[in-house]
C-alpha cells in the first residue's frame, strides 16, 4: 500500500497552481480519511433516481470540502455533485464528486475515490483524485505532469492493440454491438463502477483505455480526465471533440481517454452505427426490389434508369385477379393460405371416405363385388383388384381366369 505523501511535494515547485494543488490535496486527502472511517457501515442510502443513490458519508464529505475551500478561496464558486453549484459567479469553479462509486461504497466493494478539480475560464486546472483504501493520489495542473504519490506518471506505451486492457461502458444505440467491435480487438474489458478512478488510471497505465460512451456527469471526469490528459492520454468524446463542458447535462457525458497509438481506432470502433430507416433494406435487397440504392452504393448503378416506387422493398403484383397496389409478397401469401385451405379439405375428405376393400374399385363401383356379372363388373375387368395396387393393368381379366 502506497504512503500518503504530503501536500507540499505534490505540489510542483514553482507551479502557478502550487497553492490550489496543495489546498485540493489536503482536503480530498481529509475527505479520503472520513470517507475510509465508515467504509462498510455508510449508513442509510437514499435514492436520488431509479438506480443513483446517495449516503449520508456523501453529504459528509462534500461538506467537508465545500467548508474547507470557502475559508482558503472565498471568491470561488463551487459545484458539487450533491449540494449543486451555489450562486456565486466567478471565473474559477471547483467542481467536487465526494464520493465516486457510491454504488460499490455501499456494497462494501473496495472500489471508489474523492475527486476535485479547479475549473477556470470553463478548462480545468487543477486536479486530484484520491482512493481511500489504497491511500493514493494523483494530481495534476496546467501545464506540469501528472503525478502519483509526487512521481510523475504516463500513459500505457503498449504497441498492439490486441495487449489493451480497457475500462469499458458502452450506452446508447446498439451497446451489444459496439462493445464487441472493441472487445474482438483488444486484450479484454473491465466495468468498475468508479468512472473517474477508472479513467484516472488510464494515467499510469493500470488501464491502457478508458471508455463510457453516455451517463457521466461533469464532476465525474473533470479532474480525472484533466489527470489522464497531462499524462499522456489522448481524451475526447465520442466524435473526438473536446471532452469538457463545465455546462453540460448531469449524465450526458461520453468519453474516450487513451495512448495516441490506440485512440484514433477505439474512436472509430465505438462509432454508432445506423440501420436504414423507414424499412429500408440492404442493397442486395435493393437490386431485387428496385429501390434505389444510397448515394456511393455500388448498386445505385443499375437501378438508377429505373422509376421509384411508392413503398420500399415491395414489388407490385399484376395480372388477372390483382388488384392495383398489391405487393408480391401479398399475393403469395394469399395464394399459400388457399393452397394450404384446398390441401386441408383434401386430406379431410380422404380420412372421411369408406375405405376400398379387397375386390373393390374406387368409384361407383367400389361398392360392386367384382365377380357380380354385371355392366359394373364388367367396366372394372381391365384393372387388377389386388389391394393396394388400385388402377394396375392386369394382363389377364377376371373372365379368362375362370
Amino acid at each position: 500500500m502506497t504512503a500518503v505523501i504530503p501536500a507540499a511535494e505534490v505540489a510542483p515547485s514553482g507551479s502557478a497552481w502550487s497553492a490550489e494543488l496543495a489546498a485540493a490535496v489536503e482536503l480530498v486527502e481529509a475527505a479520503g480519511r472520513l470517507v475510509a472511517g465508515r467504509y462498510e457501515d455508510s449508513g442509510p442510502v437514499a435514492y436520488k433516481g431509479a438506480r443513483d443513490i446517495v449516503t449520508e458519508v456523501d453529504h459528509a464529505s462534500e461538506a467537508l470540502i465545500r467548508d474547507g475551500l470557502a475559508r482558503t478561496f472565498p471568491a470561488d464558486a463551487f459545484f458539487g455533485e450533491e449540494s449543486g453549484r451555489d450562486a456565486t459567479i466567478a471565473a474559477r469553479v471547483w467542481v467536487c464528486d465526494p464520493v465516486d462509486g457510491t454504488i460499490n461504497y455501499a456494497n462494501g466493494l473496495p472500489f471508489f475515490c474523492v475527486s476535485l478539480a479547479l475549473v477556470q475560464d470553463g478548462r480545468p486546472v487543477v486536479g486530484v483524485v484520491h482512493d481511500p483504501l489504497r491511500r493514493e493520489t494523483f494530481a495534476a495542473v496546467a501545464g506540469g505532469p501528472a503525478l502519483l504519490d509526487g512521481q510523475p506518471i504516463h500513459v500505457s506505451a503498449k504497441e498492439r492493440l490486441s495487449d489493451v486492457v480497457m475500462a469499458l461502458t458502452v450506452g446508447g444505440r446498439a451497446p451489444a454491438r459496439r462493445s464487441a467491435r472493441v472487445r474482438h480487438e483488444i486484450r479484454v474489458s473491465r466495468t468498475m463502477g468508479s468512472a473517474a478512478l477508472s479513467l484516472v488510471y488510464v494515467a499510469n497505465g493500470r488501464f491502457d483505455a478508458f471508455s463510457q460512451t453516455t451517463g457521466l456527469s461533469t464532476w465525474d471526469v473533470a479532474a480525472a480526465g484533466f489527470i489522464a490528459e497531462r499524462a499522456g492520454a489522448v481524451v475526447t468524446d465520442l466524435r473526438g471533440g473536446a471532452w469538457f463542458d463545465l455546462a453540460a447535462p448531469a449524465s450526458g457525458i461520453g468519453i474516450l481517454a487513451a495512448s495516441p497509438a490506440h485512440h484514433a481506432r477505439l474512436l472509430a470502433l465505438l462509432g454508432e452505427t445506423r440501420r436504414a430507416s423507414g424499412g429500408g433494406c440492404q442493397p442486395a435487397a435493393r437490386q431485387r426490389c428496385g429501390r434505389p440504392a444510397r448515394p456511393g452504393n455500388p448498386q445505385r448503378s443499375q437501378n438508377a434508369g429505373q422509376a421509384p416506387r411508392s413503398a420500399p422493398c415491395q414489388r407490385r403484383a399484376s395480372g388477372p385477379g390483382v388488384s392495383s397496389g398489391t405487393s408480391v409478397r401479398s399475393v403469395a401469401r394469399s395464394r399459400n393460405r388457399s393452397a394450404s385451405g384446398h390441401r386441408s379439405r383434401s386430406v379431410a375428405a380422404s380420412r372421411s371416405a369408406p375405405r376400398t376393400e379387397p375386390g373393390q374399385v374406387r368409384g361407383a363401383a367400389s361398392r360392386i363385388p367384382s365377380s357380380a356379372p354385371n355392366a359394373a363388373s364388367s367396366a372394372a375387368a381391365p384393372f387388377d383388384p389386388k389391394p393396394g395396387i388400385p388402377g394396375k393393368p392386369s394382363a389377364a381379366s377376371p373372365t379368362s381366369a375362370k
